[in-house]
């Protein structure tokens, strides 16, 4: 069975702003999500990889998520599978979409970390 820790302790984090014409800032300090989902991983790929993924999320004004960025990625292969950690990238991806956070006034973009590890 395939377990993952959804870790956010780098949301908040201050990072790069974008030209002055699109400035995005980061969240503020202790802005966590009010809502989350897991990744949905196929069971044949369930094994395959464990390790860190670190991504950029854009919040919008209403809380949601707008779009996500992979900012690192750390797996390594875990399994005797054939499977490409892509996988278990697109499916954070996806899942981190539908992840909610509190409203702010201005959107803004805050850092997510997911860990994988195999449980027995």
């Amino acid at each position: 069975m395939k377990r993952f820790l959804m870790l956010v302790p780098t949301l908040g984090m201050a990072l790069p702003a974008c030209s002055a014409s699109s400035e995005v800032l980061s969240c503020p300090p202790g802005y966590e999500p009010i809502s989350t989902k897991p990744p949905s991983l196929l069971k044949e790929t369930e094994n395959d990889f464990r390790g860190d993924l670190e991504f950029v999320v854009l919040v919008d004004t209403d809380g949601s998520v707008k779009s996500v960025k992979l900012d690192s990625s750390a797996l390594k292969r875990a399994g005797s599978g054939r499977n490409e950690s892509s996988q278990y990238e697109d499916a954070a991806r996806k899942a981190l979409l539908e992840w909610r956070f509190p409203r702010v006034s201005s959107p803004c973009e805050a850092k997510v970390s997911m860990t994988f590890e195999s449980v027995d």
